[in-house]
């Protein structure tokens, strides 16, 4: 059994997994369906922003400076096989999926067409990363994610297929954070405001170093360095879904919740180049969602949604790091998340921006929201 510092036991699993084979050092234990809004969204929370009156939900609204989200609808199942706790991204115009149940491994692909649908998917390919959960993001057109001390980048043929493993640059998966091998894990990525990535910060997670959860903070600039350098320490024993949100070119916040948890916080990154991350400290509560509250969190712009079950949730965010107030946006049509694999451990950040869509991954469906700027 495998145990976090808060006392909480997480199963092990001793499948081998690809990159095991591949570094034996590693694993020591080794039909569209339409959401429209329902009664729950009518109202907004502490709503106090700037267009105060106008109704963010319509097609007819006008244009604000912070976005909100029209209503969402889905794709087709992509098999039969769950996603959580593994994570999705956005690459272009695709949206890949990460899916395992038992030892059958999948990265499937769907492409988003000008209308905002999904056609279907195809299993581009074994993505050899599972069965723990693990965090995967884009930086500057490269998908890449961070497994058990690796540093992995994704390799894609033209028709946005695997191209066999993933390429690890880690110098040494003992070293590349500091001794940790996280899984279930959260980082992100520090942009400019056209969305070009300046850097990575990883938040912590679980490390079968120790078999314990470690809130060590870690960052490297971009390109990425083959080793992370330490910045600090998360606030709370696990880390949650987070998100940055940029306020000018070469400043923004990073909000983080803890994990399983209403907790949030938020830390400063002022710089160009390899930039200073600040202390994290509390802000504003999350609202309450429903079912098992939990989600994705993600920015576009000066907004920063919070998904909880459910429910969706809107707030601007101001160049000093303060929140306008947690506005209801449209619900999606089922739980984001199914938490199937015991103890509630972070699962992997699960969606994508896309033109002017969002797409987050739910149960055994993409759901894709239209921007409303």
């Amino acid at each position: 059994m495998i145990h976090c510092n808060d006392g909480e036991v997480a199963p092990q699993d001793a499948r081998p997994t690809r990159d095991v084979m591949r570094d034996a050092t590693v694993d020591a234990m080794t039909d569209p369906l339409d959401a429209a809004p329902d009664a729950r969204d009518a109202g907004a929370i502490d709503v106090g922003l700037g267009d105060s009156g106008v109704d963010v939900v319509q097609d007819t609204a006008p244009p604000r400076t912070c976005p909100r989200l029209a209503a969402w609808t889905s794709s087709a199942p992509w098999g039969g096989e769950p996603s959580h706790p593994l994570p999705s991204f956005a690459l272009g115009n695709r949206f890949y999926v990460h899916a395992q149940q038992g030892s059958t491994r999948a990265l499937y692909l769907g492409s988003l067409d000008a209308d905002g649908r999904i056609a279907g998917f195809r299993n581009v390919g074994d993505h050899g990363g599972g069965p723990h959960g693990f965090t995967a993001m884009v930086v500057n057109n490269d998908a890449w994610h961070f497994r058990n001390g690796h540093i992995a980048r994704y390799r894609f043929d033209g028709a946005g297929a695997l191209m066999g493993d993933v390429e690890l640059i880690e110098e040494n998966a003992d070293t590349a954070f500091g001794g940790n091998r996280y899984v279930w894990d959260v980082a992100v990525a520090i942009t400019n405001r056209t969305r070009v990535a300046r850097a990575v910060v990883h938040l912590g997670g679980f490390s079968f170093a120790g078999y314990t959860c470690r809130p060590d903070l870690f960052r490297s600039p971009v390109p990425l360095a083959r080793r992370f350098d330490r910045a600090g320490n998360f606030p709370a024993n696990r880390p949650g879904n987070a998100a940055f949100v940029v306020t000018a070119d070469d400043a923004g916040w990073i909000f983080a919740r803890e994990n399983n948890s209403s907790r949030f916080f938020r830390a400063s990154v002022r710089g160009a180049g390899s930039p200073t991350l600040g202390t994290f400290e509390p802000t504003t509560a999350l609202p309450m969602g429903d079912g098992n509250e939990r989600g994705d969190l993600f920015s576009v712009g000066c907004s920063l949604f919070v998904i909880r079950g459910s429910r969706v949730f809107a707030t601007d965010v101001r160049a000093d790091g303060a929140l306008s107030g947690f506005e209801a946006q449209p619900s999606l049509p089922e739980a984001q998340i199914d938490v199937h694999w015991g103890e509630g451990h972070q699962e992997g950040a699960s969606w994508g921006i896309i033109g002017n869509y969002v797409l987050v991954t739910g149960q055994r469906r993409v759901h894709v929201a239209r921007l409303l700027r």
